[in-house]
């Protein structure tokens, strides 16, 4: 099949065969081109949306709560930070980096740096904006 040609609905067989000396294996496949999916309108590829959690007065931002992503949406940076879309995702993607950095990477200490990270990211976005 030439790449050129293709459009949304051809179909086409493939075959694929594989040979070592005297063994001999084939096998075919149906493929039908798609039309590329529209991006998702959520908060952006690879960011999962959050579970929103109520815990004010605490001071974590965010954390793994078993197989969730939970962020503090009364923590005062969120409430800051919530209202404008490209704010808030930017908020959330600092707060997702580090969630993601710390299972990585995380060594003694590391907890207290990323979050110092994060708030530094967050004062800055209220201020410089």
């Amino acid at each position: 099949m030439n790449c050129a040609n293709t459009r949304p609905g051809l179909r086409t067989a493939i075959t694929v065969v594989a040979a070592q000396g005297a063994e001999r294996a084939e096998a075919t496949a149906t493929v039908v081109v798609a039309d590329r999916p529209e991006p998702s309108a959520d908060l952006a590829a690879g960011v999962p949306e959050p579970e929103l959690v109520d815990d004010a007065g605490a001071r974590w931002r965010s954390r793994f709560d078993g197989q969730r992503w939970q962020v503090n949406a009364s923590h005062e940076d969120y409430i800051a930070l919530r209202a404008e879309p490209r704010t808030r995702l930017r908020y959330l993607l600092a707060l997702f980096a580090k969630e993601v950095a710390l299972r990585a990477h995380g060594v003694p200490g590391s907890e207290e740096a990323l979050e110092s990270l994060v708030e530094i990211l967050a004062h800055a976005e209220r201020n410089l904006g």
